[in-house]
């Protein structure tokens, strides 16, 4: 064997040898990559949470001015359902009222 073939092979050993590293590095990297993703994913689903949650405290409770986020048309519009809710209540117990006043009308009327 002279010696042209033999640094031949000797340099086609060592391009095979590093190809083995460089693969298993590429592999290494990928694995990595793939971890911090899905890290990174779940850190942004858990403040995303987080958010919903302390939305969800914020437009519960009645603390806090209602022009400081964009929380505060929320909050109006649930100040609109509970006044509704109360409107319709009154003006049931006024039917109620007038009902009975009708009624009692009717009664002196027949008598």
């Amino acid at each position: 064997m002279d010696s042209k073939k033999f640094i031949q092979l000797n340099e086609e050993k060592k391009k095979r040898v590093l190809e083995k590293k460089e693969a298993r590095l590429k592999w290494e990297q990928k694995l990595e990559a793939a971890a911090k993703a899905k890290a990174d994913a779940e850190a942004k689903e858990r403040k995303a949470r987080a958010a919903k949650q302390k939305r969800k405290s914020m437009s519960g409770s009645d603390c806090g001015s209602d022009s400081d986020t964009s929380d505060s048309g929320r909050k109006t519009t649930k100040v609109g359902r509970k006044k509704r809710r109360m409107h319709r209540h009154s003006d049931s117990s006024n039917r109620d009222k007038k009902r009975e006043e009708i009624q009692a009308k009717i009664k002196e009327t027949r008598l």
